[in-house]
């Protein structure tokens, strides 16, 4: 089936995209833009959504250069880092490469545990300070063996943050200011998805899919046939009858694990069972009267790929990349048909040749290779 890239080399590919609410000019889709539908907003607002990263290749920087050029249109802009996904649903969220000594197959250089962590979310894995020593001691000798500097200054100025981060989230989110400032002289404004998933009208939206869940299914796997009859890899599999768009956290291991839906005769429960033999059980309702209030109660909850869905009224557009361009249009049919939401536009990242001449390696190798002593990059961009 085709991935993006491929869906835009032919001209029925790029029409199928934009029939479906996917742009690729960020002029024209700048100009589609309307203001967000339940925000107290005046103007035009646009959000991105990562993983957050140790460090970041070419797909996320497209992401924050097409937010930059969007600003310096006129329109407001958001990046969601979500921290509430597992350690080791990529390994830039634990590691960074450096090239020339390790490829992409490699594993880098690790800053916890990645056996112990990969089963938990990035808020709850605490760093190792020997571990992160050892990683110290090593990337400090490449750095020596390349003469990338004398003095270690560059070294110091961004191993800082490694020395004061108590947990994942903490490195990764300064590290990624950090990096994004020393490349860009920007960062968009940035906010956490295991803070936006306690906000009172994020949970509301959320038990209006719950509530309809049922009919969510049936529409997402219609639209999911829908795209691979078409030859189109929709990038997510089809839901089962099971399926709800909710994970928790296990207290005895921190391990992050799905919830799915079990009928007891009229009543519905979300339960999990944890490795550790722990099962996690939540009272949902009886059919007609679907909620995960029981779940809201627990801080430790956190939401799937579906995210979009219940943010889609608070922006007025989305910067996508090549993965969520494409589960994107199934979240909008399900919008459309079932929850009566009209979808906001989604832009593609336009690629910038400027950003894909630098940050072929990453963001980490371009500081260290190309940046003065950790001052930012003038680019223009």
């Amino acid at each position: 089936m085709k991935n993006l890239q491929e869906i835009l080399e032919t001209e029925n590919g790029r029409t199928f995209l934009k029939d479906n609410g996917v742009y690729l000019d960020t002029k024209e889709f700048a100009d589609s833009l309307d203001r967000p539908r339940n925000a107290n907003c005046s103007e035009k607002f646009v959000y991105g959504a990562q993983q957050l990263y140790l460090d970041y290749g070419l797909g996320v920087t497209l992401k924050i250069a097409a937010l930059k050029e969007l600003e310096q249109l006129g329109v407001a802009t958001d990046f969601i880092w979500i921290d509430t996904d597992k350690a080791g649903s990529d390994k830039l969220i634990t590691r960074f490469l450096w090239p020339g000594i390790m490829d992409e197959s490699s594993k880098g250089y690790s800053v916890v545990s990645v056996k112990r962590s990969r089963s938990k979310e990035i808020r709850f894995v605490e760093l190792d300070k020997r571990h992160i020593e050892n990683t110290r001691r090593s990337f400090a000798e490449v750095l020596k063996a390349s003469e990338i500097e004398e003095d270690g200054r560059i070294f110091t100025n961004f191993w800082r943050y490694f020395q004061s981060a108590v947990n994942l989230q903490e490195l990764n989110l300064s590290t990624t200011y950090f990096l994004l400032y020393n490349y860009f002289d920007y960062t968009p404004r940035s906010m956490l998805s295991s803070k936006i998933k306690e906000t009172q009208s994020f949970k509301n939206e959320v038990n209006r899919f719950i509530a309809q869940i049922d009919d969510v299914i049936f529409e997402a796997n219609k639209s999911v046939e829908r795209l691979v009859n078409a030859d189109i890899n929709p990038q997510v599999h089809e839901f089962g009858e099971d399926y709800l768009p909710l994970f928790v956290t296990c207290e005895s291991d921190l391990r992050r694990q799905p919830l799915r839906r079990v009928k007891e005769g009229f009543d519905s429960y979300g339960v999990a069972n944890c490795n550790c033999g722990n099962e996690m059980k939540f009272y949902l309702g009886k059919k007609d009267t679907l909620s995960a209030d029981d779940v809201f109660e627990k801080e430790n909850w956190s939401p799937d790929v579906t995210l979009p869905i219940y943010i889609n009224d608070s922006y007025s557009g989305a910067v996508v990349g090549k993965s969520s361009a494409l589960y994107g249009i199934v979240l909008n049919d399900v919008m459309k048909n079932v929850l009566g939401k009209d979808p906001i536009p989604m832009l593609v990242s336009p690629v910038d040749p400027r950003v894909t001449r630098d940050i072929g390696n990453g963001l980490i190798p371009f500081y260290f290779t190309k940046s003065e002593l950790g001052m930012v990059s003038n680019l223009d961009l």
